[in-house]
């Protein structure tokens, strides 16, 4: 698995382009802060990062979601709150 980096308005984001046969559909995610790209064997790489281009705000806003949420847990946990259940 090669891992790739797309540089978006001020962040360089890390990906990674995974080939499934029994997949119908190119599906994007984040695992581990790394946005991870599943698709079809029979869909080339080329075409995975033409999709990736045309969702490039979609990601960003994402990503920017999905870090600052990381960032909350972290400092939560070392600011000794409590959680009360």
């Amino acid at each position: 698995m090669k891992k790739y980096i797309i540089k978006i308005k001020d962040l360089e984001i890390p990906y990674c382009i995974k080939n499934y046969k029994t997949s119908k559909s190119i599906k994007i995610y984040f695992k581990e802060d790394i946005l991870t790209i599943t698709k079809s064997s029979y869909v080339s790489i080329k075409d995975a990062e033409i999709f990736l281009h045309k969702n490039e705000d979609e990601i960003y806003n994402f990503y920017k979601k999905v870090s600052q949420e990381k960032e909350y847990k972290k400092t939560m946990w070392e600011d000794g709150q409590k959680i009360l259940y």
